[in-house]
């Protein structure tokens, strides 16, 4: 299920996919929307895939269809959408009905079984100007600044080891010079 939403001070647009009736705990399903709760697609989808526990491949499933509703969109109102600069900037999981089944107690009392369902949303809104790329890039320049003051550090540690031969030099000429005066 497709939805935009446009809001007109950003001119952002926001893509939404649904999942009902989940066969799964919503406790059980929270626990792998925390690990992608506002990551980018790329991010998210390589965690998900990684994933052991059974709520995985269920959000990753949305997650494709918020993904192609996003790309159709934005084809069907001619908007240029950048796909890795989409961000999940929400994710609910909300309870659904429960199947209450009764299994037999001790002193033949019911003992209540809930088979829980749950209800999954994600919406994903493209960050303008935070291309993914733009900001590795951006980490990259940050290694850089500490890259060229590790390379000053280590230039100054030759310096001052050339310093130290030329001070040792200069003390074994003054030792010889004093045994020659002896």
């Amino acid at each position: 299920m497709a939805v935009k939403e446009e809001n007109k001070q950003n001119k952002e647009m926001a893509f939404f996919a649904k999942s009902r009736y989940l066969r799964i705990s919503p406790f059980k399903l929270r626990l792998v929307a925390d690990m992608i709760r506002n990551k980018y697609i790329d991010d998210a989808d390589s965690i998900l895939k990684t994933c052991t526990k059974r709520g995985a491949p269920m959000i990753l499933k949305t997650l494709k269809s918020a993904v192609s509703n996003a790309t159709y969109s934005s084809r069907q109102s001619r908007i240029l959408i950048n796909v890795p600069s989409l961000k999940i900037t929400k994710i609910n999981i909300d309870g659904g009905p429960m199947i209450k089944r009764v299994r037999p107690s001790s002193e033949r009392r019911p003992y209540l079984i809930r088979k829980r369902f749950a209800h999954l949303f994600i919406e994903l809104r493209e960050i303008p100007g935070q291309n993914k790329k733009e900001i590795k890039t951006a980490k990259e320049g940050a290694r850089s600044k500490v890259d060229s003051k590790t390379e000053d550090i280590e230039i100054n540690k030759v310096e001052n080891k050339e310093q130290v031969a030329v001070k040792k030099s200069k003390q074994k000429d003054n030792v010889k010079a004093q045994e020659q005066k002896k």
